[in-house]
């Protein structure tokens, strides 16, 4: 499930293959770690791709991914926030 929204979402913004390859990677590992456990995997994509967008400099508001995305501002930010707090482990060691 988290690969076929993320297809979605990669799609619908037209994210570059770098940007993709790592937003994939930080959902993985949020999933294989039992980070947001709780989430539904709409979500954990959805904020995956924007951990990734913002790591990679692609400065986009909340409010225009979630329109992209169809997710709410308050569930994209609860969700981010999880993420962020644990983003060391989430990207791939050769990360820069």
């Amino acid at each position: 499930a988290l690969r076929k929204s993320m297809s979605k979402y990669f799609k619908d913004l037209s994210l570059e293959k770098d940007t993709a390859t790592l937003a994939a990677h930080i959902g993985n590992q949020a999933v294989k770690r039992h980070l947001c456990y709780r989430r539904n995997s709409s979500s954990l994509s959805a904020a995956s791709v924007y951990l990734a967008c913002q790591l990679q400099g692609m400065r986009t508001t909340q409010n225009s991914f979630c329109k992209i995305v169809g997710l709410t501002e308050v569930t994209l930010r609860k969700v981010y926030k999880e993420l962020k707090n644990h983003w060391p482990q989430l990207v791939p060691d050769n990360y820069k």
